[in-house]
């Protein structure tokens, strides 16, 4: 079991929530209207419509502190912060000359997933969760999730 709730009773039935009853909190934006803080925002799309490639545009403008794409800045305008970027492919090989093509990683703060060591999820998430901490990184990219689950947990179609 990955975590407890309180919302599960003893016979194994959901307690649902009423969404009237959910206390509202404003929203923190990484990306002003469009990628919430400290939320999971998905690209999905065909192999080679360029997700990898906008995942590497959107590290590239929060690594550098840039504009976003529609002109609007993030906290993080003019000082950059750090990107975690989980490629399960090598490294080398396919993302680095796409931040290149984005702009560069002139600050240092985008940091790549080892590609010797394996991210399979759930088993790993201790790792990701001590390497986001340990190196503060504000985004997240997985690319591509679905092939870091373990065998056990991929969806079938």
């Amino acid at each position: 079991m990955l975590f407890r709730s309180s919302a599960v009773t003893e016979d194994g039935l959901v307690q649902l929530v009423r969404l009237a009853d959910i206390r509202r909190r404003p929203i923190s934006w990484l990306w002003p209207g469009r990628i919430p803080r400290g939320s999971v925002t998905v690209l999905d799309g065909d192999p080679g419509a360029g997700k990898t490639m906008i995942a590497a545009d959107l590290a590239v403008r929060v690594a550098g502190g840039f504009e976003m794409p529609d002109g609007s800045r993030s906290e993080f305008a003019g000082r950059g912060a750090p990107v975690l970027f989980i490629e399960l492919d090598i490294p080398g090989d396919a993302l680095a000359p796409r931040i290149d093509a984005a702009g560069g990683d002139r600050r240092g703060n985008v940091y790549v997933w080892p590609d010797d060591l394996p991210c399979v999820m759930p088993t790993h998430a201790a790792r990701v969760t001590a390497a986001v901490l340990g190196i503060g990184a504000r985004l997240v990219v997985v690319d591509t999730l679905v092939r870091t689950f373990a065998d056990g947990m991929k969806l079938e179609a």
